[in-house]
């Protein structure tokens, strides 16, 4: 099942995943940039409801979105399950790390940490990168990396590749990995330890003062955590526990994601962040 949002991908993924000997099935195919049924964007939930009720109504053994321009994908199983992008990324990683376990794998700041712990398990070496495509790519070159993400749904490849950010060979290795193996793509990471995440939160601040806004946030929290500062601040809350706060690279907003092994942690760092955010009367909720 191929949901191409009304974008460009409508026009080249159904007949490539047929040559690859899918039965295709296919939904908002039709390019039409006023994009009439959901917005492209593969990585927010609420655009995948079609494709979704599509995948279960028609049995369907995957689903695949893909953004506007076709460099993005998402992915759901044949249980309408949506994975987000650094499970997808890990998935990867582990194909690859099979062949080359000296390799490293870079992933923007955004990723869960079961990615780290995996690229590590597997004998690779992780690499974090401040988020955007053009900061993995250039952690790819000076690291020899063979694969390369983003929570976004951006994924580059160079292993016999180019290395640059492409959506339908991402998605056509991922189906290929899940093929082989006779496991159902939940069944892949059935092993992993549990922990819980936000998505994406994103939060209105004026183009001309985000970045001064973030800065000060960051002087806030480096003062009482352990923190990373290569693109806004991920807050170390310790056992697994972080949040991001980081401007956003395209829009007048701020974003945010957390991640906790509970749901009770999760929910108190998150509002330790929020509460602190709701001081400042540039940022909108």
């Amino acid at each position: 099942m191929i949901d191409a949002g009304n974008g460009v991908a409508g026009q080249f993924a159904p007949e490539l995943f047929a040559l690859l000997g899918c039965e295709v099935v296919t939904l908002f195919c039709e390019s039409d940039g006023t994009f009439p049924n959901h917005e492209p964007d593969p990585e927010v939930e609420a655009n995948l409801k079609d494709l979704k009720a599509k995948v279960l109504s028609e049995k369907a053994a995957f689903g695949i979105a893909f953004d506007g321009d076709g460099d993005r994908t998402g992915v759901v199983d044949n249980e309408g399950n949506h994975y987000p992008a650094d499970l997808l990324i890990l998935l990867l990683a582990r194909d690859i790390l099979g062949r080359h376990p000296d390799t490293s794998v870079v992933y923007d700041l955004k990723a869960t940490e079961v990615l780290k712990e995996e690229v590590i398990k597997y004998g690779g070496k992780p690499v974090m990168s401040p988020t955007g495509h053009s900061f993995v790519e250039e952690l790819m070159t000076e690291t020899g990396a063979l694969l390369g993400g983003e929570l976004s749904g951006h994924i580059f490849i160079a292993e016999n590749y180019y290395g640059f950010d492409d959506a339908f060979l991402a998605t056509a290795k991922i189906l290929e990995i899940v093929t082989k193996s006779g496991k159902s793509l939940k069944e892949h990471f059935a092993d992993l330890p549990k922990t819980y995440n936000t998505p994406e939160i994103k939060l209105g601040c004026a183009e001309e003062v985000k970045f001064a806004v973030v800065d000060k946030i960051t002087k806030h929290f480096v003062d009482k955590y352990e923190c990373l500062t290569i693109d806004g601040v991920r807050i170390d809350f310790g056992n697994g526990a972080w949040g991001i706060v980081r401007a956003s690279n395209t829009s007048p907003k701020l974003t945010l994601r957390f991640e906790a092994k509970s749901v009770e942690k999760l929910e108190e760092i998150k509002e330790k962040v929020l509460e602190y955010l709701r001081g400042y009367e540039e940022i909108e909720f």
